[in-house]
């Protein structure tokens, strides 16, 4: 993965987060992702992780307890 600049990164033991828009992505269409998820997994549990660059975008959690999430 690399960054802007070109240089390559490589998460350690926790991961980078970063907000969309300072990757150059619209938070707009984040935030619909994570509802069509929320939407599609129903009574489900569900994990979604959206990575860019090596750094977490978004991280979100429908229907875990605080318990069961991993820590990223």
């Amino acid at each position: 993965m690399s960054d802007s600049t070109g240089t390559r990164k490589f998460p350690g033991a926790q991961w980078d987060h970063a907000r969309s828009a300072d990757l150059s992505m619209d938070a707009e269409k984040v935030a619909r992702v994570q509802q069509w998820f929320a939407d599609a997994s129903g009574e489900n549990k569900g994990r979604l992780v959206i990575l860019r660059s090596g750094r977490v975008v978004l991280e979100f959690y429908h229907r875990i307890s605080e318990d069961e999430k991993p820590s990223i």
